[in-house]
């Protein structure tokens, strides 16, 4: 047995440093994981040495940095015109016990064709007051054009961006669509509807799209007349895409853009304990998310998003060009 022991030197901070930004990283996941304020400790002490200078009261200044960093950026002036903007809504285990916590997000592709988070709201519901209140702080602080919303069926996002984003074309996720309509359908018939609606999105032109759904409609109609009508009644949202560059088409059919966003966060939230306030999973949800917006890509044909914000007009994904013949426009 050793007479002495060597002091504890640890791997994640050097000599003297009080923190660093892997500490910053490693707070939020080890909250979101469940740990409360009062575990923190132990847990850093485990990593850090038992000479840590850390202290409950240490990560509540680290969760009023993040409040604060979240506050500048949702305040910050946004003078940025999007071509295309995706909402949607993610809730979470906050507040009191019986209620869960929405957090309104807006996501929107940026003249240069980078996407960027542009809001991020919490509040307990999905209403049309609800988004109305989101979507006008965008514009409040200097947003200009918003050419096309994409989202889910839901009547509150819509009626939201009719009223703050009237010249905004709206386009329905067909992921959600085709969810709901095959959950209208027995499930021995689900294999064979599946490729079907594929087909429809899948199709060249907005003609070829909506014979498919004609045809999926005759096939089903009569003895699925919910899984039919959920899918003709909002044919036009769902074909919105044909108006926009074919370049675009693999982001504006679906909400995917930002389901990518709530994916890593529903996995960290999914097995944590009821969090007391609605606002801290609000704060601590902005630093995964804007961690993940640092790996976010440009959408395909950047310099096609200048275009649809300059209202040059495209047909089936191709650009609409008039040539002059004889003094006419042809």
């Amino acid at each position: 047995m050793c007479d002495t022991e060597e002091p504890f030197h640890s791997q994640v901070l050097p000599r003297y440093q009080r923190t660093s930004d892997v500490i910053h990283a490693l707070v939020p996941e080890l909250y979101l994981q469940g740990l409360a304020t009062e575990d923190f400790e132990p847990a850093l002490r485990a990593l850090l040495g038992e000479a840590a200078p850390l202290s409950p009261t240490s990560i509540v200044r680290l969760k009023a940095h993040w409040q604060a960093e979240y506050e500048a950026w949702a305040w910050r002036p946004l003078e940025a015109r999007c071509a295309y903007c995706w909402a949607d809504g993610l809730y979470l285990k906050a507040g009191p016990a019986d209620e869960k916590t929405a957090i309104l997000i807006v996501i929107g592709v940026t003249e240069d064709g980078q996407k960027e988070l542009l809001a991020m709201v919490e509040d307990y519901r999905e209403s049309r007051e609800s988004w109305r209140d989101v979507l006008r702080e965008p514009r409040r602080r200097g947003l200009k054009i918003v050419r096309d919303f994409n989202g889910d069926g839901g009547l509150g996002l819509w009626g939201a961006v009719r009223e703050v984003y009237s010249e905004a074309r709206h386009q329905l996720c067909w992921c959600r669509k085709m969810l709901n309509v095959l959950d209208n359908l027995p499930q021995r018939l689900q294999p064979e509807a599946k490729p079907l609606l594929r087909d429809i999105y899948a199709a060249s032109t907005r003609t070829e799209a909506t014979e498919r759904n004609q045809r999926f409609a005759r096939q089903f109609e009569w003895d699925y007349p919910r899984a039919v009508a959920s899918l003709v009644e909002h044919q036009h949202e769902l074909l919105t895409y044909y108006d926009f560059p074919r370049e675009h088409w693999k982001n504006l059919r679906t909400s995917n853009p930002i389901e990518w966003v709530f994916d890593p966060v529903r996995l960290r939230t999914r097995t944590t304990r009821q969090m007391r306030k609605a606002q801290t999973g609000l704060y601590l949800d902005f630093q995964f998310v804007r961690r993940a917006e640092r790996r976010w890509r440009r959408i395909d044909a950047p310099h096609l998003v200048a275009k649809v914000l300059d209202g040059v007009q495209f047909t089936n994904g191709v650009e609409v060009t008039k040539t002059l013949k004889r003094g006419v426009a042809a």
